[in-house]
């Protein structure tokens, strides 16, 4: 989306005769910006429990409840879970038991 943004101001500019020209390094810039001000207002309504669990998972690809449990320090991360599953969108579980976090949710 930053990406489009930007292009598209720089199109504009260009026809105005400003061109302002974006460098890759500007590009990432805006994108960070992006997602920590999207991140901050996408879990901000969370309870602190909720935050600290999915920050603690978010560099595993898929976990499972023990994992979660032994990274968050919770032993009632299995019902931490359930309740972002249930008011969110975040977590998928394959029949095997493993919980994969949303990849726009996961950190690099």
């Amino acid at each position: 989306m930053i990406e489009l943004a930007m292009n598209e101001m720089e199109r504009t500019a260009r026809i105005k005769g400003t061109h302002p020209h974006f460098t890759q390094e500007i590009l990432e810039s805006a994108k960070l910006c992006f997602f920590v001000s999207m991140q901050g207002s996408v879990f901000a309504p969370h309870p602190a429990e909720e935050r600290t669990l999915v920050l603690n998972v978010a560099p595993f690809e898929r976990f499972d409840i023990g994992l979660a449990q032994a990274l968050a320090g919770y032993s009632n991360a299995k019902s931490v879970i359930r309740r972002l599953q249930r008011t969110t969108c975040m977590f998928s579980e394959d029949d095997i038991g493993r919980i994969r976090l949303w990849q726009s949710s996961r950190t690099s």
